[in-house]
């Protein structure tokens, strides 16, 4: 068994399942065995919190001097799926095979690719074992013949376990001599996020007149960083004990002329790290470069127990997402961009992407994050936004706060997209204890709507040889800043006169021309957008009627295209009314009697 037995059930696992971060107990019952040589006992290996559970992977351990490995039996597949003789790495001490005679291995993972929960007390397994020799003998989870002790939730997350061991005394008379004095350190289990510092415990067991003691501890550097010790409950022990010559080792090295004791349980000291990588570390008592060594006050040397723990550091990611915006052509479109998960966050830098051909921007504002400002931001490339931004000592803001607020001018209608890249500035983040972590950019759109301008050429009735002046209004005749279009007239029946400008800012006689008969041409711009209400006459073109009929007015492409245009630029859709004048003949007067 090795890491493929981990690869292969990521592999599998596709389907949804449950989350489970609770760490189970994995216990061998009875805890105490009392037993003469040459007797088979029986333990079971029994869970607890076992929930939301896909595979297991974890070692049971002796003195194969003083235990004998017999059978495996009880084996609960009815409530382990999966389960079955084939997944235990046993010892052949008959013929040979490379499984050590102390101690028994499983890998399991749930067959029907589901997780799986069971009571409180399950039995998972029994072992059956031969007493060889005088004892007492450990039994105790641990890592060989398995690489290692890894229990998977549903989310492919190491738990781990919390072991609680057995023992087996041998009662022999023959072995009836005074056992040596033990003690136990267990190093406890926590899950940290990438750039998280957190402490675990390192509790004692049979913690009685101890003198001295020294040990070393090793750890996986690339996962986690040692931040040192902390948490003192054992006299005289202090940050001065401990050392770290070098990543991925912590050396213990204390002593006490009147002895410590300290009652089961109690955490003596807490080792300290700050998350790294995503990943799971062990924290394992080792005997290099400091061997393990505990004195009791007597001079006597003190039997070390080790249960190792682990730190398992989750992936840690921040979000900012842009929300999303409907305009009209030609009109402006802010859209904000909110945060999410953002923790302590030290610096990020990003890139958005936008068509230039679609969309103008008018800048960056709305800041509402520490430090951020519009120099973080780089937006001299049309179509492409850039930030930079740090904070010294980290900002953190609520879920959902908008931190700044993008604004354009539309250009063409339909729907703009508005998305993260890291073409030219990479897409990244970090913790403001600089762990690098990831930044998750949600895409946005700006959706443009199309618009028409309605201009409007009124009907006149006058007398032949009158003057009839027709009015030119509009309607949703907003950001317009430039114009420019053809009217036509009969000559055959109207004689231009003149034009009256009216509601249209800016507008003067030199914007038309009027030197061609039959048509009036108009070609107006401002720097500044104008909106008027409906209704609104730009102005008026006057004609006297020189025939007798109906004269038409229409708007026309020739000889000046129709061409309506927004501040941005933006050419929106015209929609023209025809008008016309209507010229009566004049009815002689005189005496009829």
């Amino acid at each position: 068994m090795n890491k493929l037995f981990t690869c292969l059930i990521l592999g599998l696992f596709v389907c949804g399942v449950s989350l489970s971060a609770q760490t189970p107990t994995f216990s061998i019952d009875p805890t105490t065995t009392d037993a003469a040589i040459n007797d088979v006992i029986e333990v079971d290996i029994r869970v607890s919190d076992f929930q939301g559970l896909a595979s297991a992977q974890f070692g049971v351990r002796w003195d194969p001097a003083v235990l004998r490995f017999v059978s495996i039996k009880n084996i609960n597949s009815a409530q382990f799926p999966g389960l079955i003789e084939s997944v235990f790495s046993t010892p052949n001490q008959d013929q040979g095979g490379n499984v050590p005679p102390g101690g028994v291995g499983v890998a399991w993972f749930e067959s029907s690719f589901t997780t799986v929960s069971v009571p409180d007390g399950t039995l998972f397994y029994t072992l059956e074992l031969r007493v060889l020799d005088c004892g007492p003998s450990d039994i105790t989870f641990g890592g060989p013949p398995t690489p290692g002790i890894e229990v998977l939730n549903g989310s492919f997350v190491n738990v781990g376990l919390n072991p609680e061991n057995g023992v087996v005394n041998v009662t022999n008379p023959e072995c009836a001599g005074g056992a040596d004095p033990e003690v136990s350190l267990d190093i406890r289990n926590t899950t940290l996020g990438v750039g998280e510092q957190g402490c675990i415990d390192v509790r004692v067991q049979d913690f009685t007149d101890i003198a001295s003691m020294q040990l070393s501890i090793s750890y996986d550097p690339s996962v986690v960083s040692y931040n040192g010790a902390d948490g003192f409950n054992l006299p005289g022990l202090d940050f001065t004990d401990f050392a770290n010559p070098s990543a991925g080792v912590i050396t213990v090295d204390w002593s006490s002329g009147a002895g410590a004791t300290l009652p089961d349980n109690a955490t003596a000291f807490q080792l300290c790290f700050t998350g790294e990588a995503a990943g799971t570390s062990s924290v394992e008592f080792a005997d290099t470069p400091l061997p393990i060594s505990v004195e009791n006050t007597s001079n006597e040397n003190v039997i070390f127990n080790g249960n190792n723990g682990m730190v398992t550091v989750e992936d840690v990611s921040v979000t900012l997402d842009i929300l999303n915006n409907v305009a009209d052509l030609g009109n402006e479109a802010c859209v904000e961009v909110r945060a999410l998960d953002f923790e302590d966050i030290g610096s990020m830098q990003f890139t958005i992407n936008y068509d230039d051909s679609r969309l103008s921007l008018n800048g960056v504002d709305n800041f509402n994050l520490t430090g951020l400002d519009a120099g973080d931001f780089d937006t001299s490339v049309p179509g492409v936004i850039t930030c930079n931004w740090s904070a010294a000592g980290g900002a953190t803001v609520p879920n959902g706060t908008s931190i700044f607020r993008l604004c354009f001018t539309t250009l063409q209608e339909g729907t703009t997209s508005l998305s993260f890249s890291d073409t030219p500035v990479a897409t990244q983040a970090a913790t403001s204890g600089g762990a690098a972590i990831e930044l998750n950019g949600q895409n946005g759109n700006i959706t443009v709507n199309a618009i028409d301008v309605i201009f409007d050429l009124s009907d006149e009735v006058i007398q032949q040889g009158e003057t009839a002046c027709v009015d030119v209004t509009v309607a949703d005749f907003n950001n317009i800043a430039g114009i420019q279009l053809s009217i036509a007239y009969d000559a055959s029946l109207l004689e231009f006169d003149n034009i009256t400008l009216q509601a249209l800012p800016g507008l003067q006689q030199s914007d038309f021309n009027t030197s061609n008969a039959g048509v009036v041409t108009l070609n107006w711009s401002s720097a500044n957008s104008v909106t008027l209400p409906d209704g609104a006459v730009l102005f008026q073109l006057c004609f006297t009627g020189t025939g007798v009929g109906n004269a038409g007015l229409t708007f026309s492409d020739v000889p000046l295209p129709i061409e309506i245009l927004t501040s941005g630029g933006a050419e929106i859709d015209f929609s023209g009314q025809s008008g016309a004048v209507e010229i009566q003949g004049i009815v002689g007067t005189g005496d009829l009697t």
